[in-house]
C-alpha cells in the first residue's frame, strides 16, 4: 500500500485509496456479566455525528469496561511492541496518532478519516492521551472499547501524561485529568 507522511503523527493513504473497514470482532462480557454497551462503534458514530450527545456513560458500564480492560492489558506480553503494516483490504495502513490531549473531537475525525480499527486500519496512540483538554476521559473509553473489541488493530502506548503525579497537577500546570476523572466518575474510576 502506498502512504503519504503528512503530519509528524500519521501516515494517509494515497489520495485515490478505498477505505474499507472489516467487522469488529464479538463482544466481550465482564466481571459483572455486562458486555461493553454502548459498542464502540455506536459511541463514535453517535458523538462524531453530534458532539453535543457527548454524554456521561452510566457507571457500572465504565467500571465494567475498565474491568475487563485491565484484564486484556495485563495479559499482553511485555512493554515492546512489534507492529507490521496490516496486508489486508485494498488500501492497508497503520495510522500513528500522538498528543490528542483530551480533544476528542480530534480523535474522532481522524478515525472518521480513516476508519475504526479494522484488519485494515491499525491504529498506535502514542501517548499523551490524558490531561489539558476536556474529554480525556471520553478518548480513553473509545480507545479501551476499541481494545476489547479489535485488540490487535489497536494499540496504545503511555506518554509522561499517562502518569499519576502528571494527571493530578492542575490543568494550567499542564495536567487536569485527575479533576476530569473524579468530576465525571469518582475516585474509583481514577485509581
Amino acid at each position: 500500500a502506498e502512504l503519504r507522511r503528512t503530519h509528524a503523527h500519521r501516515l494517509l493513504p494515497a489520495p485515490d485509496a478505498q477505505v474499507e473497514h472489516a467487522p469488529l470482532r464479538s463482544a466481550r462480557v465482564f466481571k459483572s456479566g455486562l458486555s461493553c454497551s454502548p459498542e464502540p462503534l455506536e459511541m463514535f458514530h453517535t458523538w462524531a455525528e453530534n458532539p453535543s450527545s457527548i454524554s456521561k456513560l452510566p457507571q457500572a458500564t465504565v467500571e465494567s469496561l475498565l474491568d475487563s480492560a485491565t484484564a486484556l492489558l495485563a495479559e499482553l506480553p511485555g512493554p515492546l511492541l512489534e507492529l507490521r503494516l496490516p496486508r489486508r483490504g485494498e488500501d492497508p495502513k497503520l495510522v500513528l496518532v500522538g498528543d490528542t490531549h483530551g480533544q476528542l473531537l480530534d480523535v474522532l475525525h481522524i478515525l472518521h478519516l480513516h476508519g475504526p480499527p479494522s484488519d485494515n486500519t491499525v491504529y498506535l496512540f502514542n501517548g499523551d492521551i490524558a490531561d489539558r483538554g476536556p474529554q480525556a476521559v471520553e478518548i480513553w473509553l473509545l480507545l479501551l472499547s476499541f481494545k476489547l473489541r479489535a485488540p490487535g488493530n489497536i494499540h496504545i502506548l503511555r506518554g509522561n501524561h499517562e502518569n499519576r503525579v502528571m494527571n493530578e497537577r492542575s490543568v494550567r500546570m499542564g495536567g487536569g485529568f485527575a479533576d476530569e476523572c473524579l468530576a465525571k466518575y469518582g475516585q474509583e474510576v481514577f485509581d
